[in-house]
């Protein structure tokens, strides 16, 4: 198994046990446990990626968008088509929404 894979599986580990506990999980997230400081954007998006994919085709979920803090009675559908960010920035503006996996 390659460092890679490891570190997919995981990530995975933990979405699973956070979508379980609390019923939701910001999908930026992902990318917080797969920043080692070496890996690139473009690289950690990939891995986001596969980590996502492989957590869908086991739950019935969707994505919604909410503000921080997260209030997911007035989430709105994601658009078809939304480019995924697998990332949160620290720094980043508190009110932009976030993207958030619910059940379905």
């Amino acid at each position: 198994m390659s460092a890679d894979d490891a570190d997919v599986a995981q990530a995975l580990d933990d979405m699973e046990e956070e979508f379980t506990a609390f019923g939701c999980y910001v999908l930026g997230h992902i990318g917080w446990g797969l920043n080692d400081g070496i890996r690139s954007p473009a690289e950690k998006q990939r891995l986001g990626r596969q980590v996502y994919e492989a957590f869908a085709s086991r739950h019935r979920s969707k994505l919604v968008w909410s503000r921080w803090p997260l209030d997911l009675e007035n989430a709105w559908p994601v658009e078809p088509g939304t480019p995924l960010d697998f990332d949160l920035d620290p720094d980043g503006d508190v009110n932009e929404p976030l993207l958030v996996v619910v059940a379905a």
